[in-house]
């Protein structure tokens, strides 16, 4: 095989004969005869496999850029043509994932120097690892393309947000994006095909909100690494400079006696050239284990809670009462604002009149931007519609909406 040296090829006696005649054996590879010529053919799963194992071997330059604006051209497409683009928000969806996935493994890589470098032992090694690994393949590559002013993704990403929020509120265009994937036999029913869709519309939003999550454990863990690097390298650099200095008087010693010294005659140094390994000596040798005491049977009290842990408890669970959000409190805060509204002279009320003030308010906010893409029922007798534009508060940015009632009241004259 190529990847073997020589002498491992004599060990394991592997010739091209042998290897081919395994292939077929096992079936990855079949041979198949056209009158006096053999042509050969390889498996599908296995030229798949292959292809990926070969694309791993491969050095492949990822461009964060290109990956966001190549979701934003594909959902464009869909969202104007559903019938001809109906596998536009699936191929957005995969490239979503992939930039998810090549964002965990910036993190990953660079959690992987990190230790790299704890494990170097000299100032060479440590300065070739934090350069080759570090900036080279990680701060010029990587996180270059994370924070590009061009095309980095933050650019573009609420306007992938608006996309996926409006495909999601289209139900004629759902319903022509999913009859489609039946048709092109990617889905085996209208239901299949409407699962799939909102599960690649969710992916897509997990994705692009999940950025600034990474770039603030890419920028954590990239300090981390600077600021290990410096001190390791302070400190090696003393140790470093300590031998070179002895090793300079020695020399200076050796200068001054090579005049006064015959032939064969030993030179005395007053200064050590280097430092005694610490693995040699007494203290290094192996010490007879040291009688254990006999255990003692004790009884020991129960504690006494801490008041102020008792009431960390109660405040986180009081904490995670206020994070779940029930439906009654979904009903009461949907009728509420409708309610404030109507005694303003309003029929309805919109996303830029009510933004959150707490917790609670907020969960139940961010649930009917979602509606779309969650399914989440409104309350009966009242109907919420998704319009173009974002609404921006001290909470988030999210499309605008507008609620009101299905049959609006009617007011008395006054």
């Amino acid at each position: 095989m190529p990847g073997l040296a020589p002498e491992e090829r004599d060990e394991f006696r592997l010739t091209p004969q042998l290897a081919y005649a395994e292939l077929v054996e096992t079936g990855w590879l079949r041979e198949q005869r056209d009158g006096w010529s053999i042509h050969v053919d390889m498996d599908v799963d296995v030229a798949q496999l292959l292809g990926g194992l070969c694309a791993l071997a491969r050095p492949r330059s990822e461009t964060f850029g290109g990956t966001v604006l190549s979701v934003v051209g594909t959902l464009d497409k869909a969202t104007e043509d559903g019938a001809g683009n109906a596998q536009g928000v699936a191929e957005a969806a995969q490239r979503a994932r992939e930039f998810a996935r090549y964002a965990r493994g910036v993190v990953g890589s660079l959690a992987e120097i990190e230790q790299t470098l704890l494990e170097q032992a000299t100032l060479n090694g440590l300065v070739r690892t934090f350069f080759d690994e570090f900036v080279k393949r990680i701060v010029i590559s990587d996180y270059r393309k994370l924070t590009s002013v061009r095309n980095h993704p933050y650019r573009h990403r609420y306007r992938i947000l608006e996309l996926v929020d409006r495909i999601g509120s289209d139900a004629e265009l759902c319903a022509t994006i999913a009859d489609n994937l039946v048709a092109q036999g990617v889905a085996d029913s209208v239901q299949d095909a409407q699962a799939k869709l909102d599960e690649d519309l969710r992916d897509i939003r997990l994705s692009m909100e999940a950025i600034e999550t990474f770039r603030a454990r890419i920028d954590r863990t990239k300090a981390n690494i600077e600021r290990r690097f410096e001190n390791t390298l302070r400190y090696m650099d003393s140790l470093e400079t300590g031998r070179a200095e002895r090793f300079a008087t020695g020399l200076a010693a050796l200068a001054r006696s090579v005049p006064h010294l015959g032939n064969d005659e030993p030179v005395v140094f007053e200064t050590a050239l280097f430092d005694t390994p610490s693995h040699i000596g007494g203290e290094r040798l192996a010490r007879p284990e040291r009688p254990r005491p006999p255990v003692h049977k004790r009884r020991y009290a129960q504690p006494a809670l801490d008041p102020l842990q008792q009431a960390f408890e109660r405040a986180k669970l009081t904490f995670d009462r206020r994070m779940q959000l029930t439906r009654t409190q979904f009903v009461a805060y949907v009728r509420r604002k409708i309610e404030e509204a109507e005694a303003c002279g309003q029929d309805e009320v919109s996303a830029r009149d009510i933004p959150p003030k707490d917790i609670e308010e907020f969960l139940v906010f961010s649930a009917l931007r979602a509606l779309p893409i969650a399914r989440i029922p409104l309350p009966d007798g009242f109907e919420i519609e998704h319009r173009d534009g974002l609404v921006e508060n001290d909470w988030l940015i999210a499309r605008d909406f507008v609620l009101r009632r299905s049959f609006p009241t009617v007011r008395a004259e006054d």
